[in-house]
């Protein structure tokens, strides 16, 4: 059962009936033989790591320039 829009329980079509539609003949289709199977594509390469840069040793230094602090509401 189907409902309509105002939510009543209806009958579905007539015209969506399976058994009344004319059989369709089959097709025939060729296939060519290989001897060997057709080759992999090849791999999906996924890139390296970024490599993080060391930090440099030596004494703390402050920021040059600074963020502005953020301002919360």
């Amino acid at each position: 059962m189907c409902e309509n829009r105002n939510n009543e329980p209806q009958s579905p079509p007539d015209s969506l009936k399976t058994d009344e539609l004319p059989e369709q003949p089959g097709k025939e289709a060729k296939v060519r033989y290989r001897e060997s199977p057709a080759p992999r594509p090849p791999k999906h390469q996924i890139h390296e790591r970024a490599q993080i840069p060391p930090v440099p040793e030596g004494e703390m230094v402050p920021d040059e320039t600074p963020s502005p602090p953020v301002e919360l509401d």
